[in-house]
């Protein structure tokens, strides 16, 4: 081979370069293999050296063949050295989920490693019944309450904190938790707190003291809150390719409306059943987060080890979290009480905790703001508050709206309990079997979201599900006196879940493609924190407007007519928040790719096969 002359010292200079480029194939990008170090030695040893005499080409030979010797054996042991790295990447390779890409201390990137179709069918069904478990918790304890009273010998009123200690401890939790399974793990926090169900659950039904039921709820509704955003992550992880991403995500939504209308069923007929019926709901609670735990611990592949530096535990932002958990603990608390006190907010406790509560929400975020931007090196945020500004507010409208949505929901739920149960004076297994039909209908509303939500614009089904849930409580409002079932009530059941259950199967996708891979439990978390505390919130207030109305009026069907057409306008701003906030979003499926989140499948395989030097 021909080429210009070089200067004695270039055959170094250029094995410097080849060194350098060897170890970043074999090393840095996984290749298998090193370059031939031979080829390279006769491409660099046919260039010819320029000396002026015999003995001093001579003696150039003899240091390039000791340099030559040198470099063989370092490069025998750089490759013995990078296929014991291999090795070692082929053992984590076992680890790693399924479509995520695990960086290391080294930054490198581990490619994914593809699962059998039947277990990530497994694995979705798992995120489906952790979904079940955490509404069946709550459906089927609020409709065991007036039984559970009176075995215990309390009030209705004092009774209603078992259900609601579960709701308060879930919420106040959720951002947290989601936090740290980013931080340090999925599949592990996922198990824990499954784990914390099952075992409050099973002493739960075995204790007769309101106190010690209430804590133990509790605790429960806090092991929810670490599993529930875990499980929105390891969703988000593992299916990262159309349409698997959609039908999992829908799958793991249409446990709400299977776990509210089976919980209706069970609460309505322990509510009637025996006087020690009640504690038996906590043994189906138990059966069923059996399920998901089994599920996790066989089929969700284990995450790749994290190694934590010794002061790992000081890096987490313990003051923030306290902000956070606190103010909304004391939010939901203080909304909780007053409905239960006789007060109300005349007490002058339940003001002064809503007062408090606001101002932790308020000196969180902007703490969360001083540690992002000045604190960052020593800490890790539980939120960074840019995650919220990302996209022209993309992912705080998508909050806001199903806060909205599930406020509209949770209204009508509240006031047609009242209806039913106070105004037409239904025992509560019929009340339960009078409202089935929406329940039912939500599992049909999430088979609809699997199917549209590929091929219609996301905001077009959020829009149509908004308005379908303001038309659902209009219907109760206008209905007049006399009126069949059938004629106002039903179709009004039918039209409901669309409301909230395109709000969790679309804006679950939305919201899992508009954050990075790392930030996946924490989109989750933030989804169910605006859900968990728009519930207790609407109750709240429709609770305000009816009693207030039908103390003014003297009337209780006024009263949840007013309480209605509340519940109603939730819906209806809802859609016109979506429409002016997401109104330029495409397809659910297609958003990161739009705002440049993620790359098209045939993009990663492009850039897989380029290496650039």
């Amino acid at each position: 081979m021909s080429g210009p002359s070089q200067p004695i010292g270039s055959p170094l200079s250029r094995w410097e370069s080849i060194e350098r480029l060897s170890r970043r194939l074999s090393i840095e990008a996984a290749v298998p293999e090193v370059i031939p170090l031979q080829l390279e030695l006769s491409h660099s040893a046919s260039r010819p050296l320029r000396t002026n005499s015999r003995s001093e080409r001579q003696s150039v030979k003899l240091d390039y063949d000791e340099d030559v010797h040198e470099k063989r054996s370092g490069e025998r042991e750089g490759s013995t050295k990078s296929n014991g790295a291999l090795s070692d990447i082929q053992e984590k390779e076992k680890d790693v989920e399924v479509g995520e890409n695990v960086e290391t201390k080294d930054s490198e990137v581990i490619p994914s490693v593809k699962l059998s179709r039947n277990r990530l069918i497994l694995i979705g069904a798992a995120m489906f019944f952790s979904n079940f478990t955490s509404t069946i918790s709550t459906s089927t304890v609020m409709l065991s309450i007036p039984s559970l009273a009176e075995d215990l010998g309390i009030s209705v009123l004092s009774a209603q904190w078992v259900a609601s200690a579960w709701g308060l401890s879930f919420a106040c939790g959720i951002l947290i938790s989601g936090r740290l399974a980013d931080m340090f793990g999925r599949r592990i926090q996922l198990m824990v707190g499954l784990s914390i169900v099952v075992v409050t659950s099973l002493i739960t039904k075995f204790m007769r003291v309101r106190i010690a039921i209430c804590v133990l709820r509790g605790i429960g509704g806090f092991g929810m809150s670490l599993a529930s955003p875990a499980a929105f992550g390891i969703l988000g992880t593992t299916f990262r390719e159309e349409p698997a991403r959609t039908i999992a995500f829908s799958i793991m939504g249409m446990g709400l409306p299977v776990g509210g209308s089976t919980g209706l069923i069970i609460g309505g007929a322990v509510a009637s059943a025996g006087r020690h019926g009640w504690s038996y709901v906590f043994l189906v609670i138990m059966g069923f987060a059996l399920v998901p735990l089994t599920l996790v611990f066989f089929f969700v592949p284990p995450e790749p080890k994290r190694t934590l530096s010794p002061g790992w535990i000081k890096t987490i932002d313990w003051f923030g979290a306290f902000l956070i958990g606190g103010g909304i603990a004391l939010f939901l608390f203080s909304i909780t009480q007053s409905g239960l006190v006789e007060r109300g907010w005349s007490e002058p406790y339940v003001p002064a905790c809503t007062g408090i509560s606001i101002l932790m929400l308020l000196a969180f975020g902007f703490w969360e703001h001083h540690v992002e931007h000045h604190l960052s090196h020593i800490l890790q945020p539980i939120l960074k508050l840019s995650l919220l500004t990302r996209h022209n507010y993309k992912v705080a409208s998508i909050i806001v709206c199903a806060f909205c949505s599930f406020s509209c929901t949770a209204g009508w739920i509240f006031m047609a309990t009242v209806y039913y149960q106070e105004y037409k004076g239904y025992s509560p297994l019929l009340n339960a079997i009078h409202v089935i039909p929406a329940t039912l209908c939500g599992i049909i509303a999430m088979a609809a979201v699997m199917y549209l939500a590929p091929r219609i614009r996301a905001p077009y089904l959020l829009m149509t599900g908004a308005i379908l849930g303001g038309v659902a409580n209009l219907l109760y409002a206008v209905e007049p006196d006399g009126l069949t079932y059938w004629a106002a009530e039903l179709p009004a059941q039918i039209l409901l879940p669309y409301s909230t259950d395109m709000m969790t199967g679309v804006g679950s996708i939305l919201m899992a493609n508009l954050v990075e891979q790392h930030e996946q439990s924490l989109a989750g978390g933030l989804l169910q924190t605006g859900v968990q505390t728009a519930i207790p919130t609407s109750i709240c207030i429709v609770s305000l407007v009816q009693s207030n109305r039908a103390q003014i009026t003297g009337s209780l069907r006024t009263g949840l007519r007013d309480g209605f057409w509340f519940s109603s306008a939730w819906g209806f701003f809802a859609a016109c928040l979506i429409f002016v906030s997401l109104g330029k979003v495409g397809l659910a499926k297609d958003v990161g790719y739009q705002y440049g989140i993620r790359k098209r499948p045939e993009e990663e395989t492009s850039g897989n096969d380029t290496v650039q030097e």
